[in-house]
């Protein structure tokens, strides 16, 4: 029953409680902020962040209004207790219908916020790795404590909703009576226009030089120094290419002195996040994803959806989108020789880097529009309430 009996809204609070910098859930959470059915729909954004200030900034640029967004302090250890009763006072004072939460952090924390707060639907998203390992800071005691919690707390939710295939099943693994509640739902994008396009790849033409660029949270995970190490080799070959690498993190002044070690600095912008993706990619010709793992990473959908030629590691989640050779290049996972080999034929190649795009462009028209995202997005919130 929905609670929001004055307007008839069903109001969801989306809770990431490690939103610690701009990234792929900050955007997916905005992408579905601007785009439900605001009739019928209010969709609130929870979130703990050790990057306040840059996260909001990113939401507010991007629409989000101001008393839509509640960001609470980092909770460590016994610390998770005031932000559990901090999340239960948020739930009643704004009648949440349900609580959408992003990562196994978030659905342990939501999870307990919620049954302290009365009847509220819990539908959870796995966007990366599902169970937390050392790449994440984790060890294998916390490890096990994730997984003991999972299996505690994973019967309570409506729905966990997978964005790739290589997630749900991971999902599966870790608690298998998930399997008829785990569904598949990939991330959706805005797609550009054809005048966007031709815009585009104008402003391309007009450079005698190729930009390769890659855009990721500056984390361990997205390796982002596969890309840095690469450039010499590309550059050997290609005297004239320039780099971006756009985004931010607490791996920066790691990639920076790298950038600098290599003696690379003065070919290699550090573009940091950009609101504006039209105007990125028209700074671009190549795009590189060097991810240890993805989901269904936004920032390759939105190069694809700008027609970008893309070369990536054939990793899970990245590879249920690209087919090598058809709508992009995969390369063996920390190969840089390969990395940089198919790079430099993308950048030499004109009609197959156009071919590349061309088809990367269908694939996202397809299957990873935002609306299509959203229409099932929104079934599944009403279905919850109803259930």
């Amino acid at each position: 029953m929905v609670n929001n009996a004055l307007d008839n809204k069903i109001t969801i609070v989306a809770l990431c409680s490690a939103l610690n910098g701009v990234g792929g859930t900050s955007r997916h959470l905005l992408n579905l902020y601007s785009n439900l059915n605001r009739s019928k729909y209010r969709f609130l954004i929870a979130y703990c962040s050790n990057k306040k200030d840059d996260v909001e900034r990113f939401f507010l640029d991007g629409g989000v209004r101001k008393e839509d967004l509640f960001c609470f302090p980092i909770s460590k250890g016994a610390m998770f207790i005031p932000l559990i009763m901090r999340l239960r006072r948020l739930f009643i004072r704004e009648n949440a219908d349900i609580v959408h939460t992003f990562f196994l952090h978030s659905d342990i924390i939501g999870f307990l916020s919620a049954m302290l707060s009365g009847k509220i639907r819990l539908i959870s998203s796995v966007e990366g790795k599902f169970l937390l390992d050392k790449v994440n800071g984790v060890n294998k005691l916390k490890q096990a404590c994730y997984m003991i919690a999972n299996l505690l707390i994973r019967r309570f939710f409506y729905r966990t909703i997978a964005v790739s295939a290589a997630l749900k099943e991971e999902v599966i693994a870790c608690y298998k009576p998930a399997m008829g509640s785990t569904i598949v739902v990939n991330v959706g994008i805005g797609i550009p226009s054809d005048k966007e396009i031709d815009e585009v790849s104008l402003a391309r033409g007009k450079r005698g030089y190729p930009v390769v660029a890659t855009a990721a949270r500056f984390s361990k995970d997205k390796r982002l120094e596969c890309f840095l190490r690469a450039i010499p080799d590309i550059v050997k070959e290609i005297p004239k290419a320039r780099f971006i690498i756009a985004g931010s993190g607490d791996q920066e002044a790691v990639l920076r002195l790298l950038a600098a070690d290599l003696g690379i600095s003065s070919i290699v912008s550090f573009y940091g996040w950009f609101n504006n993706i039209k105007k990125f990619m028209e700074e671009i010709d190549v795009f590189v994803m060097t991810s240890a793992r993805e989901g269904c990473p936004i920032a390759l959908l939105e190069a694809l959806s700008f027609s970008s030629p893309v070369v990536a590691f054939d990793v899970p989640g990245v590879k249920e989108i690209i087919v090598n050779g058809g709508n992009g290049i995969l390369v063996e996972p920390f190969d840089l020789r390969k990395l940089s080999s198919a790079v430099t034929r993308v950048c030499r190649d004109s009609e197959y880097a156009k071919m590349l795009g061309k088809n990367g462009r269908n694939l996202v028209q397809v299957k990873f529009g935002i609306k299509t995202e959203v229409d099932l997005i929104e079934k599944l919130y009403s279905s919850a309430v109803n259930f």
